[in-house]
């Protein structure tokens, strides 16, 4: 979310693209601060429609549209968000809140799918060899000096 530069008590935002065949977006805004309590708003249905238009977007508001940051908020969830396109979709928040490249849009816009995503691929490797992914193991104990 952005500060508005016109009322510092405003905060706007650009939602992603909606995919050709989604007729409705659900979505909740969650704002917090850096030791404060989370602001949540309610769950909020938004209609989609060919006769919506809008006003051109600001360069500001460009930047920001080509420029999304998805939050995923379970292991299950790829980067590739259902029922909308990826375009401007060009980083992710994990569920581990590790902030990070969305590399499965990234191979949908190079005309890959979502599956062949580096991503992906880690997931379903550690899904078929019972393996386990680490998002964020950078501790900064040094190795056991008994390892060998």
């Amino acid at each position: 979310m952005q500060r508005s530069d016109k009322d510092p008590s405003v905060f706007w935002a650009v939602l992603p693209l909606v995919g050709p065949k989604t007729g409705f977006v659900t979505y909740q805004i969650r704002a917090s601060k850096p030791g404060g309590l989370d602001a949540v708003s309610p769950w909020t249905i938004a209609a989609v429609t060919s006769a919506c238009s809008a006003d051109p977007l600001t360069a500001q508001e460009q930047f920001a549209a080509s420029h999304i940051t998805l939050g995923l908020t379970s292991s299950t969830q790829t980067g590739v968000s259902c029922g909308f396109r990826c375009d401007g979709m060009t980083s992710l928040i994990s569920p581990a809140s590790v902030l990070g490249p969305n590399d499965a849009c990234r191979a949908v816009l190079a005309g890959r799918p979502w599956y062949q995503s580096p991503e992906a691929i880690a997931l379903g490797a550690g899904a078929l060899f019972g393996g386990v992914i680490f998002e964020n193991n950078r501790q900064s104990n040094p190795p056991s000096p008994a390892r060998p």
